[in-house]
């Protein structure tokens, strides 16, 4: 057969499951794994600066090792020095006794500065701490010169404890450096009978301290366990000590990086040198700039390579990056034409790649879109008019007006949802000719659920209401009734319920968890302290009344928890106190319309446009009772409130 295209087609013939070189090539995947395996060479470029970093940190700690092995070179070398000058003063204790002649205690000094050069004054306690004799280089002390040494710390702690110590070095007037040692002196039955008190010249010291290897342009000092400097290698002579050392004598060998006296940057190590009873100190420091310059260009260079490395990947990675993303560009900014709603716009397939394939998708997509969007469409315009019929259904379930048989009360309410339907209502019942009641509630939820268990209650309560005389027996037994299936659907009710006697002139009020009502009498507001927990979540409870008298004038304000928990953008409540001086200031003499649209454009005007989030029931009673009825004082059921 002919490998030649036939008459008619425009591509070659391939077989089924391959592809040309070119697609292979050109594709999406391929082009993404490229550049995955450039991205790749990141986290290795990471790995790379985190070895330079161990390098230099190991480095770093090399540098700080060398001045601490050379500050505890130096400080055992003088610590030797120090241990032979103590061996011979106890080697010559048994001779420099206090019992002994003035005359011998001179041959034995004589002996003793024989043997040891450097000791340029001596003097023998006793065990009081008193001289005996004093001899320095130059001369002898007469018996009138003699001092009483037992107010030296020092002396105190040799012939307390028997062990030899030393004191700090200081500057002779010829210049010489010298620190005072002082060693006991044991009788034949090892009691300590004297001391021996001495000035060593630190000539040695010092010597060692210059002539130690010291790394380049390192320092070395001799400091005490305050801080002070005794000597260092730049000078013989006391200077302030480098900032914040007291700190670092912790008491072992120690090294860190701090600044010195002058401010500048050091690296310095520190080893304690074995004096008693206060501690010397061998500290060695180096200009960090000199000690880590060579680290710190290694680092450099390191740190070059491994940016170098890091740029290209990422300048490669940014080339691919655009390579693929310019065709996702075109697919997103289609996308967005039908994302604001023109889901008859279709994007353009240019290329037969994976983006291409996306692209029909998306076609297919927006097709789908705009037939579900016209059954959405139509769906939502049936639901809304279902909403807006079962928004009149409930709100023709409240009563209106009061029944005939109510005329004695002046009643108004008013109830707005949360939502198209919500849980509030209010209902009035003409008991007999002379007993009338009125019922708030409020289910907990929003929207269908709380409507359909909102009519629920206030059916049982209309019939239940007629055939239970007392407020707190209708509750008790609503609440064994409901609890049921108000439990079931994890809700309850609550509910104020007042009947008002017009005979007695009397108001009593059981209440399962809503809002206390509000009595305005003279100009006064008062509560009606009646309270108790929602129907439902206690089947078991017994609820209680309160029962008031109620004079001519007298106005009672009812309201759910949409009026005191109305609140602004912020966050702030209505509340109950601005409910209250609302209240307050109305006329009693205006019809209840003006108080309830009052206190609904006084709530609209704090809540400054937000949002309303709970429903709003307001009901207001207002007894038509004859002037001539006699005054009476308040039951305790009524409460002052400020």
């Amino acid at each position: 057969m002919s490998d030649a295209p036939s008459p008619g087609t425009s591509h070659p013939a391939r077989a089924p499951g391959k592809r040309s070189r070119r697609a292979v090539l050109g594709s999406l995947k391929t082009r993404l794994r490229w550049s995955y395996a450039l991205v790749s060479v990141i986290p290795l470029a990471l790995l790379g600066a985190l070895l330079i970093a161990f390098s230099l940190a190991e480095q770093r700690q090399d540098v700080a090792q060398e001045q601490q092995t050379t500050a505890n070179w130096v400080a055992r070398e003088i610590g030797a020095s120090l241990s032979s000058v103590d061996e011979q003063l106890l080697r010559f204790g048994p001779h420099l006794g206090p019992e002994r002649s003035t005359a011998e205690l001179a041959a034995a000094i004589a002996v003793l500065r024989a043997t040891v050069p450097d000791i340029i004054d001596v003097a023998v306690l006793d065990e009081t701490g008193k001289e005996r004799v004093h001899l320095s280089q130059l001369r002898g002390f007469h018996d009138s010169e003699l001092v009483d040494r037992s107010g030296n710390p020092l002396v105190y702690w040799t012939l307390r404890t028997g062990r030899v110590a030393q004191g700090s070095v200081s500057l002779q007037q010829d210049g010489t450096l010298v620190y005072p040692s002082y060693a006991p002196i044991f009788g034949d039955t090892g009691r300590v009978v004297g001391a021996i008190r001495v000035e060593v010249r630190a000539a040695y010291a010092l010597r060692t301290l210059r002539e130690a290897p010291l790394p380049q342009d390192s320092v070395a000092y001799l400091v005490n366990s305050s801080g002070s400097v005794l000597f260092s290698t730049t000078d013989g002579t006391e200077r302030a000590a480098p900032a914040g050392l007291s700190s670092r004598l912790v008491g072992q060998a120690s090294s860190g990086e701090y600044r010195n006296g002058a401010g500048t940057p050091v690296i310095g190590a520190l080893s304690p040198v074995p004096v008693q009873p206060y501690e010397w100190w061998v500290l060695v420091e180096a200009p960090r700039s000199v000690t880590y310059a060579p680290i710190w260009r290694d680092g450099l260079l390191l740190l070059a390579a491994v940016a170098l490395v890091i740029v290209t990947t990422i300048g490669w990675g940014i080339y691919q990056t655009g390579l693929v993303l310019r065709p996702l560009d075109r697919l997103r900014a289609a996308a967005v034409t039908i994302g604001t709603g023109d889901l008859a716009a279709r994007i353009p397939v240019r290329d037969h790649d994976e983006i291409g394939a996306l692209a029909d998708e998306f076609n297919r997509m927006a097709e789908h879109l705009q037939a579900s969007r016209a059954r959405i469409e139509q769906q939502n315009q049936d639901l809304r008019q279902g909403l807006t019929l079962a928004r009149d259904i409930q709100l023709g379930l409240l009563p209106a007006a009061p029944p005939r048989e109510m005329s004695p009360l002046v009643l108004r309410g008013y109830s707005d949802p949360a939502y198209e339907v919500g849980g509030d209502f209010y209902t009035y019942l003409a008991l007999d000719e002379h007993r009338m009641a009125v019922a708030l509630g409020d289910i907990s939820g929003k929207g269908v659920g709380a409507a359909l268990m909102m009519a629920l209650v206030m059916s049982t309560v209309e019939a239940q209401g007629r055939a239970i005389a007392r407020p707190e027996q209708l509750l008790t037994a609503l609440n064994q009734q409901l609890s049921g299936r108000l439990m079931a659907n994890r809700m309850n009710a609550a509910l104020l319920y007042a009947t008002i006697d017009m005979e007695q002139a009397t108001l009593s009020v059981a209440n399962a968890g809503m809002n206390p009502p509000y009595l305005l009498r003279d100009g006064r507001v008062q509560r009606v302290d009646a309270r108790g927990f929602p129907l439902g979540p206690m089947p078991d409870i017994e609820y209680g009344a309160a029962t008031i008298d109620i004079l001519p004038g007298d106005l009672l304000l009812l309201v759910s928890d949409g009026v005191v928990e109305a609140h602004r953008p912020g966050g702030e409540l209505f509340g109950f106190k601005r409910v209250e001086q609302f209240l307050g200031e109305h006329n009693p003499d205006l019809p209840p319309d003006d108080l309830i649209s009052g206190l609904l454009d006084r709530v609209n005007q704090f809540v400054e446009g937000a949002e309303q989030h709970d429903d709003i029931t307001v009901v207001v009673i207002q007894p038509n009772l004859p002037l001539v009825a006699t005054a009476r004082e308040p039951l305790p059921a009524l409460a002052g409130v400020a």
